[in-house]
């Protein structure tokens, strides 16, 4: 009796999770993640509303801080020989872009408008998953924009992320980051 296309699927299957070093959770987003590359599906979206005055020198170096001291955020998959396989980067240049929204004439609804954009975009799975931006809406109203693949997050993570951020940042304003 011929083998079914279902079984060969499964072997295949069993054969890449095999030598992969994905989680079996992992293996099944990334799996996911193939079959619409250029959809967002796996895209975890975070806005923090910042009351304050806010100092984006020290945002950003918190920021890179938070990089540099995590390997999650370093964190790349790439296809070797057909295979996921999960790689911590040494560093990731990244700048924390900040946008000013306040000279638009309406600052929310340009806000709004980016936000739809944005949000569609996919993460590259082999350079980068996050993406990050600090906005501007007033004098001292920001939003701290973090979208990370499902890859590297769940809500947990991105609770832990926002607590380690603010940690990074009181010490960032004080010139207390090492």
């Amino acid at each position: 009796m011929a083998e079914m296309p279902q079984q060969r699927s499964g072997e295949l299957e069993q054969q890449l999770r095999s030598r992969s070093n994905l989680t079996s959770g992992q293996f099944l987003i990334w799996l996911g993640q193939q079959i619409a590359p250029e959809k967002p599906v796996y895209n975890m979206i975070q806005t923090f509303a910042i009351q304050g005055a806010l100092d984006h020198r020290a945002f950003s170096e918190a920021f890179a801080h938070l990089v540099r001291d995590s390997d999650t955020l370093r964190t790349v998959i790439r296809t070797i020989d057909g295979v996921p396989v999960q790689l911590v980067q040494p560093a990731v240049d990244f700048d924390l872009p900040l946008i000013d929204f306040t000279v638009a004439e309406e600052p929310k609804l340009a806000y709004e408008s980016w936000l739809a954009e944005r949000k569609i975009r996919s993460l590259e799975l082999d350079t980068r998953l996050f993406d990050t931006v600090l906005i501007r809406l007033g004098r001292e109203r920001y939003v701290w924009y973090l979208c990370m693949h499902h890859l590297i997050t769940d809500g947990y993570a991105f609770s832990l992320t926002f607590r380690l951020m603010s940690e990074r940042y009181e010490l960032a304003l004080l010139n207390r980051l090492d």
